[in-house]
């Protein structure tokens, strides 16, 4: 699963480059809007390859790069000389950081843009970078001025890394300043109260799990936080031998409204409904607003010993799942599976 699925990139920044290494100016960090993959999109079915690139070019975001390079509908870019210098899988991540570090370089009293650099070092899983670079930032906090969500976010990717790499108590220890009910006024203190019941529950700390995902409901939430709270309590209570609880909080989240397609499809992980997973999976790729999240979920990572097992036991399941005939007939029809050469974890 996604584990720090609810975060978002703060924002979509605008920094200097204009190559692959070092990135081209006016490069767009976060990920492009809608509108921009429209206009992608709409040049390589125009068959304007040339200004497609150009637009490619600005894109450093290492998800988005992978959704370029696997969704087939955007294969006349793989083909062309020019295109591929941008679509290299081993460079998405270095782009994506080399452009992250220099937009907090150009601004290094700003909280936020520290902030975004680790999420940036999470999503291309630079766990260790990670928990040095926060642990400075923290040290020195009054350098920055007052910014509680900033300053959360910095607390809330220090614990993600500390979890990918087996350390859960000092995770919890990074995150639980932070961990409280939402208000009106700071819905975002929901986020970190969901990310630290999933990084409980991975690491089979059931009833801490079920404790902070109770606290993420007390505040103003999204029907996808609502269906991260759902997935964690009944995980947590498949997990605690509470069977016929698990099996009644699994059934009652399957039939919600508002329910989204990929924790669906980690909750059916959990309970080893393989079946209804590959369903959802299949459904997901036939979906062009859901595809691109499937295969970024179906994507092979490099294992690492600090990983938690939980996280392995699920990548396994996944990579099962993949080479089933008919999870396998629907990525050939619209993409093609490119692995990640980094690390197991991530947020994708």
């Amino acid at each position: 699963m996604r584990l720090k699925a609810f975060v978002c990139l703060l924002s979509a920044i605008f920094v200097a480059a204009a190559a692959p290494a070092p990135p081209p100016a006016e490069m767009l960090l976060g990920p492009p809007s809608g509108d921009e993959l429209r206009a992608i999109r709409g040049l390589v079915h125009a068959g304007s390859i040339a200004e497609a690139t150009r637009r490619l070019a600005r894109i450093a975001d290492s998800r988005t790069l992978y959704d370029l390079r696997m969704l087939r509908e955007f294969e006349p870019l793989w083909n062309d000389p020019v295109a591929q210098t941008y679509l290299r899988p081993e460079d998405f991540a270095s782009r994506h950081v080399a452009a992250a570090r220099a937009k907090a370089e150009r601004e290094p009293r700003d909280l936020h843009q520290q902030s975004n650099l680790l999420e940036v070092l999470l999503i291309n899983s630079r766990y260790s970078e990670i928990v040095s670079s926060a642990r400075e930032t923290l040290s020195r906090l009054s350098s920055y001025g007052s910014n509680p969500e900033a300053e959360g976010w910095v607390r809330n990717n220090l614990a993600e890394a500390l979890h990918f790499l087996g350390d859960y108590d000092a995770a919890a220890e990074a995150i639980r300043p932070v961990v409280r009910a939402a208000t009106r006024r700071d819905a975002y203190l929901g986020n970190f109260s969901i990310n630290y019941g999933l990084m409980s529950l991975r690491h089979g700390n059931y009833n801490e799990a079920r404790y902070a995902a109770r606290l993420a409901t007390r505040g103003p939430i999204t029907d996808y936080a609502r269906s991260l709270i759902r997935y964690t309590d009944a995980c947590a209570l498949h997990g605690l031998g509470r069977d016929r609880e698990a099996e009644k909080a699994l059934n009652a989240m399957l039939a919600s409204s508002g329910q989204t397609p990929s924790v669906t499809f980690d909750a059916l992980l959990c309970f080893d409904r393989l079946d209804q997973a590959a369903d959802v999976l299949v459904r997901m790729l036939a979906d062009e607003r859901l595809r691109a999240r499937a295969l970024r979920k179906l994507q092979g990572c490099t294992d690492h010993p600090m990983l938690p097992q939980s996280i392995r036991e699920e990548h396994a399941k996944i990579l099962a799942l993949r080479d089933r005939p008919e999870v396998r007939r629907a990525i050939d029809a619209v993409a093609v599976i490119v692995d990640r050469p980094d690390l197991c974890g991530g947020v994708g």
